[in-house]
Parts: C-alpha cells; structure tokens; sequence
C-alpha cells in the first residue's frame, strides 16, 4: 500500500481475475478538503474497470455529499492526467454509500504504461471516505 498525505491506495487480488484498487482521504477526525489526494504509481498489468462502490466511513459514518474524480495518464507524462469518469463521477448525495456497476461513460481499460490519480472535487461533511474499483484483469 502506497501512503500519500492522508491518503492511500491498495491494490488487492481475488480469484477469477477479479481484483480492487482501494482509495482511502481524510482521518475521520476532519472534514475532507477538495483537490488531488493520490496517486498510483504505474499500472504493472492492464485492467478493465467493472465497478464502483463509494462510502463515508468515519467512527460514526455521516450521510454526505462528495464528489471523487479518478483520472488517468501516460506514465511518461506524470502528473498530466485526464478524467477517465465523464459526468458519472464517483458521488455521495446526501447519503453513506453508493455503487454503480454500469459506470455510464467511464474510460474502463487502464493499460499497464499508466497511472490513476484521485481528485476530492468537492465535499460537504465527509470525514474519511473509501472508493474501491473492482477490476478484470
């Protein structure tokens, strides 16, 4: 796992060439501020994005409104990246959780020469937040 600043990033393995990339902002002491909290480092093997599930997970988890953005570039270009979400961003509206296995618009496939980056695009009470991708290998 990749610490970064309040941030982190794990990336796991399941059977069936099923795996996570797990993004995790704030302490759960302060409220979450807006802007890029992380970076992967190069994608060692390529993956297509399947799903995506979005929760507050403070001690005592408070229905929010937070918006992730997830970008990617060329490792050869770091830190230039670019949305990979259109308009179905990773949100919490006035809720604790959210999911989508549809991801509407997502550039899914992540090629093993780039990178992810996660961007806090705007928050209201969040204090920690955990985004976990679900991908096919």
């Amino acid at each position: 796992m990749i610490k970064i600043t309040r941030s982190s990033i794990g990336v796991s393995s399941q059977g069936s060439g099923l795996g996570t990339i797990i993004f995790s902002v704030g302490d759960g002491t302060n409220i979450i501020q807006a802007g890029t909290r992380g970076y992967t480092p190069r994608i060692p093997k390529a993956f297509t994005i399947v799903s995506m599930d979005i929760a507050e997970v403070s001690t005592v988890p408070v229905a929010s409104t937070a918006v992730i953005d997830i970008l990617k570039g060329a490792y050869a270009s770091y830190p230039t990246c670019t949305s990979i979400t259109a308009s179905a961003k990773p949100t919490l509206t006035a809720s604790a959780a959210n999911s989508d296995q549809v991801l509407t618009g997502w550039t899914k496939t992540v090629a093993d020469t780039e990178f992810l980056a996660f961007n806090v695009n705007s928050n209201d009470v969040a204090k920690k937040i955990l985004l976990t991708l679900t991908i096919q290998k």
